[in-house]
C-alpha cells in the first residue's frame, strides 16, 4: 500500500523542498486538483474497457453511517474510471441473508448518473452475511448479455465485508467457480477486526488482490491502490525476448486455411506494435509488443484456438514441464497454474508417435511427476498434473533445468524414428535469488540441445530471472511474463505456437557422444586379488572397450582406475609378535576384505580434487569384482557412505561365488540398472552394450 504522500510524489507533486508548515496545503491541492486531472484523462486504466461489479455487505452488523462510508468509497473509486458503454461499466449488488440487485452494468452510461445512483443505494440490514450467495448471484446473473456484460472485456468483482461469512467453505467454493469458470477477477476488502484474512485471500485467489482496513473511515486510504490493481487486471501479459537492434512490426494472415505462423506481408489481419515485447522475430531484433486487431467476423478466441490446433497437429515433440510448487505460492494460485498447464496439454497432439510430455514440480527440492514415455494419452497426463501437490520452500529453477538436461531428456527416453525438438518449459511463480546458477544451468541445457521457455506467472518473478533462463537460446525462444495468475491464460496460445514450431535437434541425442550432456568423472575399480594375469588382461580389455565410447576430455568425461591386486600389508618382520596368538591374529588381518576395501578406496581416495575430481561433474564408480566380500556389513557401510557422497555405484560381478542379495545392497538404486553379472571373464564382452547404455543414459 502506498501513502498519499508517496503517491503524490510519484505523480509529480514535488514537496521534498517545501517547508513543513506548507505541507498540508500542498497535499490538499495535490489531492483536490491533480487527482481530478488524472481521473479526467483516465490515467489509471489508460483507456481499457472493463465490466466491474461491487458486492456490498449490508448485514445488520454494519451501522447505518458506516454503510454510507462504504458507498462513498465505491463512489470515490468509480470516479477514477472513464464511465461509458464503450469503456468502464459498473454494477452494484448488496448482500446479507439474501441478495439485492441495486443496478446492472448497463444501467448508467455516464459518470454523473452512476455516482448519483451509488449515493441513493439504501441500507437494508439483514440477519446474516451470506457472501457465498452474493458471489453465486454475481457469477450467474451480473456478467450476462442481458445485464450489459460485453464479450472479450475483462470482468472484475470487488467484494466488501466487515466480518466472516456465514459459510466460509461455501464462500471459497463459489469464489473459485467464479474465477475459474466465469473468468472473473475478484478483489476482496475486509473492514474492521472481525474479518477472516485467510477467507479474504481465498475469495480473491491472490494475496495481492486482498485488502484490509481497520475501519470504514480508513477505506479512503486504499482507493488509489485498488484502482491501480483493478486496472492491472485489464492489462495483457508481456512477452519478451532478448534485446537487439531493429524494431519489427509483424503481419499475420487470417485466411482459410489458417496461415503459417511465419511473418508474411499479407494484411488481412495486422499486428499493431507497441513498446514492450516481441511478435515472433526471425532475426536479431528489438523487443516489441503486438496487439491483435482482427477484421474478420470470427471471434479472436475461436480463430486462435483453431490456428494453434492446426499448427500443433501431427508435430513430433518431446516436452518436459517443470512447474513451481513452492508453498510460498497461495494455494489457489498454484491450482490456477496447474489449470493453465492442463489447457496447454489440450493444445498439443499427444501420442507416442507425435508429442510426448514429461512433468516435474519444484520447490526447495524436486519431485518427479512422470517421464516422457509414461503416458501417451492427454487425459492421463491431465489427471496426473491435477494431482500435483505443493512442496516446502522455494527456489529450485536451476535444479529443475539440470534435471531436464540429465534425467528428463536421457538417452533411453529419446529413441524415436524421427528426430524431435527437446522443449523444456519452466513455469515460475516465486522469486529465485540464485540467478547465476540458473544462467549456468541454462547454458548447459542449450549446449545439450534443449530449447528452454520461461513463464513467469506472478509479480514476484522478475524479467531478469526469466532472461537468465533463455539467454543462451537460439533467436525465437522467449520468455512470457504474465504478471499475475489472472492473466496467465493470455499467453497460452502464443506459448503453444512457439513450442509446436520449435526446430528438431540436428544431432539426435542417441548419436551424440557419451558425455556431451553433462561432465562426469568415471572411476573403474578392479579387484583382481583372485583373478591372475590372464583374467586381469580380459578385465582391462573390457574397460578399454567401454572407455572407447566415452567423449574423453577435460570438459566432458575423465577416467580413473583403482586396482586392489595387492594385500593391504607387506606382512611383518621377525620378532614383531611375541606369541602364537599374536602371529595368528596378524595372519588373519592379512586376509583380503576386497569389496569393503575397494569401495573405501574409491570414495576416500579416488574422488579427490588432488586426483583431478571436478566440482560440477557427476561421480560414477564402476566396480569389477570376482569374489564376494568376507565382511559384508563393512562393505555395506562403505557403500552407503559412498552413495551419500553423491557417487553412483555400478557393480559388475564375475562368477557364482557371491551372494546376489548382498551385492544388490551395495550398488546404487535401482539395482536392475546398476548390477551386472556374468559367469566368467570371457562373458564380459556380452554385457558391454548394456553397461554402456546405463552408464551413458544421463551423459
Amino acid at each position: 500500500m502506498i501513502s498519499d504522500y508517496q503517491w503524490c510524489e510519484r505523480e509529480g507533486c514535488r514537496y521534498a523542498e517545501v517547508p513543513k508548515e506548507q505541507m498540508d496545503e500542498l497535499m490538499e491541492r495535490c489531492e483536490n486538483e491533480d487527482l481530478e486531472a488524472i481521473a479526467d484523462t483516465d490515467y489509471y486504466c489508460g483507456g481499457k474497457p472493463a465490466d466491474i461489479v461491487f458486492l456490498l455487505d449490508a448485514s445488520a452488523s454494519i451501522w447505518g453511517p458506516d454503510f454510507k462510508k462504504q458507498t462513498k468509497f465505491v463512489e470515490d473509486v468509480v470516479s477514477m474510471f472513464q464511465i461509458s458503454p464503450d469503456m468502464t461499466q459498473v454494477g452494484v449488488l448488496t448482500y446479507s441473508h439474501d441478495v439485492n440487485l441495486e443496478f446492472p452494468l448497463n444501467r448508467h452510461k455516464t459518470k454523473q448518473g452512476l455516482v448519483r445512483a451509488i449515493q441513493r443505494i439504501p441500507h437494508r440490514p439483514g440477519f446474516a452475511t451470506n457472501t457465498a450467495l452474493g458471489i453465486k448471484y454475481m457469477r450467474n446473473n451480473m456478467f450476462t448479455k442481458k445485464q450489459g456484460a460485453r464479450e472479450n472485456v475483462v470482468r472484475v468483482a470487488i467484494v466488501m465485508t466487515d466480518g466472516k461469512s456465514s459459510n466460509i467453505l461455501l464462500t471459497l467454493w463459489q469464489a473459485s467457480r467464479a474465477r475459474r469458470s466465469a473468468h472473473i477477477n475478484i478483489f476482496s476488502i475486509g473492514i474492521g477486526d472481525g474479518i477472516h484474512k485467510r477467507e479474504l485471500q481465498g475469495i480473491a485467489g491472490n494475496r495481492h488482490h486482498a485488502f484490509t482496513v481497520d475501519n470504514y473511515a480508513a477505506l479512503g486510504s486504499i482507493r488509489e491502490i485498488l484502482a491501480i490493481e483493478t486496472c492491472r487486471a485489464t492489462d495483457p501479459p508481456t512477452r519478451s525476448t532478448r534485446r537487439a537492434t531493429v524494431p519489427v512490426t509483424t503481419t499475420w494472415t487470417t485466411t482459410t486455411p489458417p496461415p503459417s505462423t511465419h511473418p508474411t506481408t499479407t494484411t488481412s489481419t495486422t499486428m499493431r506494435a507497441t513498446t514492450s515485447t516481441t511478435a515472433r522475430p526471425t532475426t536479431t531484433i528489438t523487443t516489441t509488443t503486438t496487439t491483435e486487431r482482427p477484421t474478420s467476423t470470427t471471434t479472436p478466441t475461436t480463430r486462435m484456438v483453431d490456428r494453434v490446433l492446426k499448427i500443433c497437429s501431427g508435430k513430433v515433440l518431446d516436452v518436459v514441464i517443470a512447474a513451481d510448487a513452492s508453498d510460498r505460492i497461495f494455494e489457489e494460485e498454484f491450482y490456477s497454474q496447474m489449470d493453465f498447464l492442463k489447457r496447454l496439454i489440450r493444445m498439443l497432439d499427444i501420442s507416442n508417435a507425435t508429442t510426448r510430455v514429461g512433468f516435474l514440480t519444484f520447490g526447495k527440492r524436486l519431485k518427479t511427476g512422470f517421464d516422457l514415455t509414461e503416458f501417451n494419452d492427454a487425459d492421463k497426463i491431465i489427471n496426473k498434473i491435477a494431482g500435483a501437490k505443493q512442496l516446502k520452500g522455494r527456489g529450485g529453477v536451476d535444479d529443475a533445468i539440470k534435471y531436464m538436461r540429465t534425467r528428463g531428456f536421457r538417452r533411453s527416453l529419446l529413441r524415436r524414428k524421427v528426430s524431435s525438438p527437446h522443449i523444456g518449459l519452466i513455469v515460475s511463480g516465486t522469486k529465485n535469488k540464485n540467478l547465476e546458477q540458473i544462467e549456468k544451468e541454462a547454458k548447459f541445457a542449450a549446449k545439450a540441445g534443449i530449447a528452454l521457455f520461461g513463464v513467469g506467472v506472478s509479480p514476484q518473478v522478475s524479467s531478469v530471472q526469466l532472461e537468465n533462463i533463455v539467454a543462451s537460446q537460439k533467436p525465437g525462444n522467449r520468455y512470457f511474463l504474465a504478471n499475475s495468475y489472472n492473466n496467465i491464460d493470455n499467453i497460452l496460445h502464443e506459448l503453444a505456437i512457439q513450442i509446436c514450431e520449435a526446430e528438431p535437434n540436428l544431432v539426435p541425442v542417441s548419436d551424440a557422444g557419451c558425455g556431451s550432456r553433462q561432465p562426469a568423472d568415471v572411476l573403474f575399480a578392479h579387484d583382481s586379488s583372485k583373478a591372475g594375469a590372464a583374467k586381469t588382461r580380459l578385465t582391462f580389455n573390457f574397460i578399454k572397450s567401454i572407455v572407447g565410447e566415452f567423449d574423453v576430455d577435460p570438459n566432458h568425461i575423465q577416467v580413473g582406475l583403482l586396482s586392489n591386486n595387492c594385500p593391504r600389508s607387506t606382512g611383518f618382520s621377525f620378532g614383531a609378535h611375541k606369541n602364537k596368538f599374536d602371529v595368528l591374529n596378524s595372519l588373519n588381518a592379512l586376509e583380503s576384505s576386497s569389496m569393503a576395501q575397494l569401495i573405501h578406496k574409491l570414495r576416500r581416495h579416488g574422488f579427490q580434487s588432488s586426483n583431478g575430481k571436478r566440482t560440477m561433474a557427476k561421480k560414477i564408480g564402476i566396480i569389477i569384482v570376482d569374489s564376494s566380500s568376507e565382511k559384508p556389513l563393512t562393505a555395506l557401510e562403505e557403500a552407503e557412505i559412498a552413495r551419500s557422497q553423491g557417487i553412483e555405484i555400478f557393480i559388475i560381478a564375475i562368477g557364482e561365488s557371491f551372494s546376489k542379495k548382498e551385492i544388490k545392497l551395495l550398488c546404487s538404486s535401482p539395482a536392475t540398472e546398476h548390477l551386472f553379472t556374468v559367469r566368467n571373464y570371457e562373458e564380459l564382452e556380452s554385457i558391454r552394450a548394456k553397461v554402456l547404455e546405463k552408464i551413458c543414459d544421463e551423459l
